[in-house]
């Protein structure tokens, strides 16, 4: 990973929840854009998917298919043993930018014959104290803790 302009890694990623089996979130806190650009981005009216988003979901997808041993003498990971059974995966992840959260929800079913990766903007979220809600909040904390099952997606015959 590639040092921040401040000397910090530009994604941190702080909680990892195991919902069931096939539905897993994931909070990041996301520096990688800079505060001069952020509102411009965020603001824009374009759909648009964060690095660390894509990153992210990846990361957990392979996670839910894999199982990977730790071992403890030499303090690093084995060979990955595969635990995925059949069926859709999801990943969710709740992104933390500066005065902005996002929550984005992925699905693949991977025992299709062609996967399909369908990425949904949920939620998109202004923390600033200028508009600041704990109605806003209860619905992040919602978003982490019990996420809804994502909207099935139709798919061409």
């Amino acid at each position: 990973m590639v040092l921040h302009h401040l000397g910090r890694y530009p994604i941190h990623g702080y909680s990892l929840y195991e919902h069931c089996p096939d539905h897993w979130v994931f909070t990041i806190r996301d520096f990688s854009i800079p505060k001069s650009q952020d509102d411009s981005i965020i603001n824009s009216k374009k759909n648009f998917l964060l690095r660390s988003e894509i990153l992210t979901v990846v990361a957990l997808f392979y996670r839910q298919m894999n199982e990977i041993p730790w071992d403890y003498e030499d303090h690093r990971g084995g060979k990955p043993v595969l635990r995925y059974q059949g069926g859709s995966l999801t990943a969710t992840v709740v992104t933390f930018l500066v005065g902005k959260v996002r929550v984005v929800q992925a699905t693949c079913n991977p025992s299709e014959k062609l996967p399909t990766l369908t990425f949904t903007l949920r939620g998109l979220y202004d923390l600033r104290m200028s508009c600041y809600n704990k109605d806003t909040v209860c619905e992040i904390v919602k978003w982490i803790l019990c996420p809804s099952d994502p909207q099935p997606v139709e798919t061409k015959k």
